[in-house]
């Protein structure tokens, strides 16, 4: 179950639930890691996520360039 947790008060917490998950349902998935962003590949979704420390450069687009293009050439291996 995924879901947020908010805090009302000090000994108070609230879980809001918004999806369900049946591991009978899990798809299996290819992952592929690279040092900002994570590439995952199954039968329904093809997902990129990708996250950069601002500080950590002073030209992230760059980053995204060449982590896209590593991402696109992973995906083309691996389409079922």
């Amino acid at each position: 179950m995924r879901g947020t947790i908010c805090q009302n008060s000090p000994e108070e917490f609230c879980f809001r639930a918004y999806s369900e998950s049946n591991e009978s349902e899990q798809l299996p998935k290819r992952q592929f890691k690279t040092k900002h962003s994570t590439t995952t590949v199954n039968s329904k979704r093809i997902r990129l996520y990708m996250s950069i420390p601002r500080e950590e450069t002073t030209d992230p687009a760059e980053i995204i360039y060449d982590e896209v293009d590593d991402a696109a050439s992973f995906v083309e291996q691996n389409m079922e």
